[in-house]
């Protein structure tokens, strides 16, 4: 092969942006390594293609430089790399690539794995070195998240640039990396202001107008402000497990696990406020434009399908065309399923009028028993889990892997999946200890009895609320509703433990509508009788006596 004269020589290097310093795979010495077989083969012409990308498949359409090395192929040349993954990392790509270079006539040589060809011996010799090279890919691929899942477990922020308002904090040297974050006290106040706007029943529009009339140099936009206003990383968090899956919207946080890794900028209770107002402007919650035709929906943006668990969507009277209803409800996923999934087509429709009516005597009835459980005195705290104990059994683990290291009985690769696992318990007995935590200071006797004085005023108030405030009552009452294939409402409610909680976050407007409104009701009665609950904005509800889809 080395005595063999040839037309041009095409040299192929290649690093990913993580392995330009990495010794064996460097620019320099796979230039080394290829002039020497190059002067070696007495080339007359020798091409460089040069090129810092990925070997991912996904990333072929942005490495370059193998396109124009494809197109630059003659008859007699020879392709030449230092090792075969440096070519590429995936099997399909590899045979793909490597053939059409065959095909034209020229030959393909690996340095450290020989020439291949067409011959059956050379195709497998391909297969078999493009397996192994894209195992590695996967191999690395593992080594790199299992590294990131480790250092989220650690409260280490991992994500590129900071968020708008904090800081990467600087290490000692160029070599140290804190991975912390620290507030930015010039855009701080920023954050405060908007989320005090938000909580105080501005939109995102008011929100961004009073930015831009008031901050220079800064390009605010409603997107923009409103991905500010659900990051949770400003109450001092960040998430050791992915929050919002590929293609969801940026509003959506899954139940992913969350630990206090930094100074907050806002509370929580200020974020859970903010929360509850912007899904409350959502299409869909409880401030339905005037004229939607669902704005009575008593369980919009509440219920949840019994069959897949989507958010069931209100649809509103419509007398068009031949169908004519008195609006219903019905699985988002039903009648507009998302690119992929099938319908759910076990989803019943359930008639409004019917639902709303039984959910709302489910409410009236709960108002009356949680004044009972409320008045009572929250149970002595019991002796929680030993989370010390549990944080001393995982430590020493730890350090018995690490002997094991240090002894040689073990190698690294050996103890990447069990550390990982004893991370993630790890991060798990942190969460775990923050919510009994919370819980232990929520159920107090001073919170029952704010609960107990906010279930007094809707209960006076209920009569005088409208539609979007009954929404927002049962939202804290209730833990969910769900809609079965029965067409019936089953409702979880929250025991006195969780309502006190759930009464501290509710919107200051709604407590001073509630109790600007409980005048009006007559003291002898505080909780009215279904049949007189009904909302001035239910009387736009049609006739009953149409038929119902």
């Amino acid at each position: 092969m080395m005595n063999i004269t040839i037309k041009r020589f095409l040299g192929y290097r290649r690093v990913s942006t993580g392995e330009q310093g990495t010794s064996g795979t460097s620019l320099d010495g796979q230039n080394e390594e290829l002039a020497l077989l190059a002067v070696n083969m007495r080339a007359p012409i020798v091409l460089d293609f040069v090129e810092v990308e990925s070997g991912a498949a996904e990333k072929e359409e942005r490495r370059f430089e193998v396109a124009r090395l494809l197109n630059a192929v003659r008859p007699g040349d020879v392709v030449a790399v230092t090792k075969f993954d440096r070519f590429t990392r995936d099997l399909e790509f590899a045979i793909r690539k490597v053939r059409e270079i065959l095909n034209k006539g020229a030959r393909f040589i690996s340095i450290a794995e020989g020439e291949f060809d067409r011959t059956p011996e050379g195709e497998l010799k391909l297969s078999i070195w493009a397996s192994i090279a894209q195992m590695e890919r996967a191999r690395i691929r593992d080594r790199t998240h299992g590294q990131k899942v480790r250092l989220r477990a650690q409260g280490k922020f991992l994500e590129g640039l900071p968020p708008f308002a904090y800081l990467k904090a600087k290490g000692r040297d160029a070599s140290d990396k804190p991975r912390r974050l620290v507030i930015d006290p010039d855009r701080a106040p920023i954050i405060v202001e908007m989320f005090q706007m938000c909580v105080g029943g501005a939109s995102l529009l008011d929100i961004v107008r009073h930015l831009r009339a008031n901050y220079t140099g800064l390009r605010f936009t409603n997107t923009w402000v409103s991905r500010v206003l659900h990051n949770r990383v400003y109450t001092g968090q960040l998430a050791t497990t992915p929050v919002r899956p590929r293609g969801a919207p940026h509003y959506f946080q899954g139940s992913a696990t969350w630990m206090t890794t930094h100074e907050p900028i806002i509370q929580m209770d200020i974020w859970s406020r903010a929360q509850a107002a912007l899904t409350s402007r959502r299409a869909g919650g409880d401030r339905a434009s005037r004229g939607s035709g669902t704005e009575y929906f008593l369980m919009r943006s509440l219920a949840t399908c019994g069959v897949c668990g989507t958010v069931v969507r209100g649809v509103p009277v419509h007398e068009s065309c031949n169908t004519k209803h008195l609006g219903y409800y019905v699985c988002r996923h039903r009648t507009h399923p998302p690119e992929g999934r099938p319908r759910c087509i076990k989803a019943p429709y359930v008639q409004q009028l019917t639902a709303d009516a039984e959910i709302e005597r489910f409410t009236l009835a709960r108002l009356l028993e949680v004044r009972e459980l409320l008045a009572d005195a929250p149970e002595p705290e019991k002796k929680g889990p030993d989370f010390d104990a549990k944080r001393a059994s995982l430590a020493a683990r730890r350090t018995r892997l690490v002997q094991a290291v240090a002894a040689g009985k073990l190698g690294l690769d050996d103890i990447d999946a069990p550390i990982a696992a004893i991370e993630a318990e790890r991060a798990d007995i942190e969460v775990a200890a923050a919510e009994y935590a919370a819980r232990a200071s929520a159920d107090t006797v001073e919170g029952r009895r704010a609960a107990l004085a906010f279930v007094e005023v809707v209960s006076a108030a209920w009569a005088g609320l409208m539609p979007g405030e009954r929404r927002s009552v049962l939202a804290i009452l209730a833990e969910r509703i769900v809609l079965t294939v029965e067409r019936k409402v089953e409702v979880t409610w929250r025991d006195a433990s969780d309502l006190s909680t759930s009464v501290a976050s509710a919107r200051p407007e709604l407590v001073t509508r509630l109790v600007e409104a409980a005048p009006a009701a007559p003291a002898s009665a505080p909780v009215l009788a279904p049949e007189r609950a009904r909302s001035r904005a239910a009387k736009r509800t049609p006739p009953a006596g149409r038929s119902a889809a």
